[in-house]
């Protein structure tokens, strides 16, 4: 956690005019399940050590250690522990009254923020927190596990920390007589070694088979159940079968970013054949590389980028366009076998350094 200190330790200092505040970040060890006399010595010692080294600033140690950042949160803590000064009552200059007035609740600066105060032998305890993370009632319980454990650790010091309960007596009854299902209406299900390890189109086809009405896919130009994205699937896998033969060949796709393009990958899958997927927008040399490098034995596209793929074809290689197959293609899935060790893609690098590598 983090603490403020603010003190002058420096002669030089004495006489300047602003703010000195430094932040220590405290790290409390609680392993082996101390006591919390234990834990307390614990405190103490590595308290002191950071009160020795206070004059480091802490955009130092940031700037040292550095961190993993994110902006969502501070380095290093993210709960805020201030010890504040004891109230001297009124405050009074000579001609001049005074009065407190209540400014409102700031903004949290951390997810949380623990003030405490003293006044009259008592101490106040206030907790600010980051409204879209807690919401207030989560903080009113907060608060009262934190008095049920000083009260617990008021009664015992020396027990186990681990064996300090947050919840009353009465708290631990309600919910011992609650009944608090887990997700009652989704039941668990097991998934077991044949469902695992089988291949992905396998398991696709299987989902198909359950959820068939269910939306599996929706696009700006497309809304597919999964029985129709299989039926896509299918009609592109008994395309490829019939005109590779073999199995375990790359097969290209040319596609923009759509719902063809979902088709078409499971469609090679279910061929037993693997994808390599090409952008139209890169430049031809490129495609022509990786295309060649790969051994294409077929380039799937579409009627938006045909024109594309038979220049990179050029002759040489089949294209299917998924838009030009003959409508009585068959749609039910190939009887055929698809080992999950089979080789699924290959994906090629941006070539930065060099030629792409897949």
């Amino acid at each position: 956690m983090g603490s403020p200190i603010a003190n002058r330790n420096h002669h030089a200092t004495e006489s300047l005019i602003g703010f000195f505040v430094n932040t220590l970040v405290i790290r409390t060890d609680l392993s082996g399940s101390p006591t919390f006399r234990q834990l307390l010595g614990r405190v103490r010692e590595v308290a002191l050590e950071a009160y020795a080294h206070q004059d480091l600033p802490f955009e130092k140690l940031v700037e040292e250690l550095q961190p993993e950042r994110d902006l969502s949160r501070t380095p290093f803590f993210q709960v805020f522990f201030n010890m504040l000064g004891p109230d001297d009552g009124e405050f009074s200059l000579t001609g001049l009254s005074a009065e407190r007035i209540a400014t409102g609740d700031a903004d949290s600066k951390f997810d949380l923020t623990t003030y405490v105060s003293e006044k009259d032998e008592k101490l106040k305890l206030t907790l600010s927190y980051n409204a879209d993370l807690f919401e207030s009632d989560t903080i009113s319980n907060l608060l009262g596990h934190y008095c049920n454990l000083l009260e617990g650790i008021v009664e015992n010091p020396d027990r186990q920390i681990s064996r300090y309960s947050l919840l009353t007596q009465n708290q631990r009854r309600d919910f011992t007589n609650q009944s608090r299902p887990i997700a009652p209406n989704h039941r668990f299900v097991q998934f077991r070694k044949p469902d695992i390890q089988q291949s992905l189109c396998s398991r696709f086809e299987q989902q198909a088979r359950l959820f068939p009405t269910k939306l599996a896919l929706t696009t700006q130009e497309h809304q597919w159940s999964y029985a129709e994205l299989n039926r896509q699937a299918n009609r592109i896998a008994h395309t490829l079968l019939k005109h590779c033969g073999q199995r375990g060949q790359r097969i290209a796709l040319l596609f923009d970013h759509g719902a063809p393009m979902v088709a078409a990958i499971l469609g090679v899958l279910k061929s037993n054949n693997a994808y390599v997927p090409l952008d139209p927008f890169h430049p031809q040399e490129r495609l022509a590389y990786i295309s060649g490098n790969c051994r294409t034995a077929v380039i799937v596209s579409d009627r938006n980028n045909l024109a594309q793929a038979l220049a990179l074809g050029n002759r040489t290689v089949t294209v299917i366009d998924v838009d030009d197959i003959d409508g009585a293609t068959p749609t039910d899935n190939p009887a055929l076998a698809v080992s999950p060790d089979a080789l699924a893609y290959i994906l090629y690098t941006s070539g930065s350094t060099g030629q792409p590598k897949g």
